[in-house]
């Protein structure tokens, strides 16, 4: 193991980013364990949901995998990693904001409150009466 200024950085990690861009998953997995509880405390930090942190990590790790043959080494793996799960932590919180907030969700006083303005919006067409009244 090598020792950096902050963390340490396993010594054999070239040798396994090299294995795993081959192809051998063996290899990824050790380094994802090796990165994996950093990861998950990151995660935590940024949902504040002990189940959507872990799946932040399980995406991260995915994407990660995939993405392999592009990490250049320009900086530290972890760094890369951290980055990536960055990433998916602001992609998840774009795609959040782009759904309707459904009213189970809400307190249930907002939700009735949320449900009356609904049946008071008016109709965008004619009404029933008024269709009636035309014919």
């Amino acid at each position: 193991m090598v020792i950096t200024a902050d963390r340490p950085e396993f010594a054999d990690t070239a040798d396994l980013l090299t294995r795993a861009r081959a192809g051998e998953t063996s290899a990824f997995c050790r380094l994802a364990a090796e990165h994996e509880h950093r990861l998950l405390q990151q995660a935590g930090g940024l949902t504040h949901d002990p189940s959507a942190a872990e799946d932040l990590v399980s995406e991260t790790l995915v994407e990660a995998w995939r993405s392999l043959g592009r990490y250049k080494g320009a900086c530290r793996f972890s760094s890369w990693l951290f980055a990536i799960l960055l990433h998916r932590h602001q992609k998840a919180l774009r795609r959040a904001r782009s759904r309707p907030i459904p009213l189970a969700a809400l307190p249930s006083a907002e939700a009735d409150e949320r449900r009356q303005a609904q049946e008071n919006l008016p109709a965008a067409g004619p009404s029933p009466a008024e269709a009636t009244m035309r014919k």
